[in-house]
């Protein structure tokens, strides 16, 4: 049997999102004068403390499902590990 021919494929977009936008010459000039300027510098040498993260508060869903996880994953393995000398 032959392979189909693909359809074309129409994307639930209004048509004014086909519009490809002019670059207008102000914006390149601008974007120009932009690129030429330096990238400011990051001092990391301050006195500033380093901000603490309470990753409890913040991820404790995430340790807990993770706890869980691994609670049963150590399960299975005991349960394939007792399986494996109980069945030949």
């Amino acid at each position: 049997m032959s392979k189909k021919p693909r359809r074309q494929r129409t994307p639930n977009l209004p048509p004014e999102a086909f519009i490809t936008p002019q670059a207008s010459p102000t914006r390149a000039a601008s974007a120009n004068a932009a690129a030429a300027k330096p990238a400011p510098s990051i001092d990391t040498s301050s006195d500033t403390p380093a901000k603490t993260i309470n990753w409890q508060r913040e991820y404790g869903a995430v340790l807990g499902d993770l706890r869980r996880t691994g609670i049963l994953a150590g399960i299975l393995l005991a349960v394939m590990v007792v399986l494996a000398i109980i069945i030949p």
